[in-house]
């Protein structure tokens, strides 16, 4: 997935590429007529014949050379050695014009795709502003209404209340849970683009297996197991929230998605520069034709069904993995499961 600061700098890079492109082929077409043009006349030797009827206009000349017949092949190698300096500086001066107007050309592609995709950027940062205050202002009322909606439930239950009052309330509380949940992903997809000023080296082998104990309850209430090999001591420059948040979301899924009494596997190795974490999930799968809008904000698979979710968590795992100069990939089957590959660099 492809995040928008990228697809804008995807648009200037292409606005560049095309003004370049097209002033260097009207350049070279252009040079190439002037040099073909005026070259024709240079481009054959000067032989005895040619200088004599290059002669034949200037009777005063035509006699000198009459009376210079020893020096005639001098005044040839003359002739020739002018057309060749007359080459010379044809093909110097369709150099130094074309290199300063491709220059330019690169400095004004430049600029004006500053200025085109200047107000489509302004107004991108604008909405990412004012998401993340948004979503700053729905914390603490959010925080407010599940507790309230909680206690309310608490009381339901206690008082023996209608069925119908212990349904709408347990709709309201899986509801805002469902709000606080999207929140907080909203709060995290914004933290996760300054998040990397703040890295120091984290040992993501201790902090993985931290993560899987934290999920085994959570993967046993389904009755689903899950097998890692982790390898030690593996470490990154990277923050510890940062590398949580990738391992949180990605064994999520793959309990959320996997089928009750299912095996997960987590894997975590270093081979040479590269750390490779892979989860993968014996589940419903991803249907091969969305697999690449995997990591779009809000996009859910078609197969998803009741299961609840934002359409978030990949989308903060991507731009994570972007600040790091990260990549995910994914292998999936319906019906059969899937595998999540992320690898980062290690630059030791």
């Amino acid at each position: 997935m492809i995040s928008m600061n990228q697809k804008i700098k995807n648009i200037q890079k292409t606005f560049i590429i095309s003004i370049v492109s097209l002033t260097f082929v009207s350049v070279v077409s252009l040079g190439a007529v002037l040099f073909s043009t005026n070259a024709v006349s240079l481009r054959h030797t000067v032989s005895s014949t040619e200088l004599h009827s290059l002669t034949k206009g200037y009777p005063e000349v035509e006699a000198y050379l009459a009376t210079q017949k020893k020096a005639e092949p001098h005044f040839i190698r003359i002739a020739n050695l002018v057309k060749s300096d007359q080459q010379r500086l044809l093909g110097r001066a369709l150099l130094y014009t074309g290199v300063p107007i491709l220059a330019l050309s690169v400095l004004l592609a430049y600029i004006l795709a500053k200025r085109l995709v200047s107000p489509v950027e302004e107004s991108f940062y604008a909405q990412e502003r004012f998401l993340q205050d948004a979503s700053h202002e729905m914390r603490n009322p959010l925080a407010a209404l599940y507790a309230v909606v909680q206690h309310a439930q608490s009381d339901a239950r206690s008082v023996k209340a209608p069925v119908s009052i212990k349904k709408s309330l347990r709709t309201i509380v899986q509801q805002t849970e469902q709000l606080v949940k999207l929140n907080e992903d909203l709060l995290q997809l914004e933290r996760s683009k300054t998040s990397r000023e703040r890295a120091v080296s984290t040992d993501l082998s201790e902090l993985l297996l931290d993560v899987i104990d934290s999920k085994i309850a959570q993967a046993n209430q389904r009755g689903i197991k899950i097998k890692y090999a982790v390898s030690p001591r593996i470490s990154l420059v990277m923050t510890d929230v940062d590398w949580i948040c990738i391992a949180q979301n990605l064994i999520d899924n793959a309990i959320k998605y996997s089928n009750d009494s299912g095996v997960i596997s987590i894997g975590l190795a270093q081979k040479k520069q590269n750390i490779i974490l892979t989860v993968q999930d014996r589940g419903i799968g991803i249907p091969a034709e969305q697999i690449d809008h995997i990591g779009q904000r809000f996009f859910r698979s078609s197969n998803v069904g009741r299961t609840p979710g934002t359409g978030l968590g990949m989308a903060i795992v991507h731009q994570i993995l972007e600040s790091y100069n990260g990549v995910m990939s994914i292998s999936s089957t319906p019906g059969k499961g899937s595998t999540f590959t992320v690898i980062l660099e290690s630059k030791k």
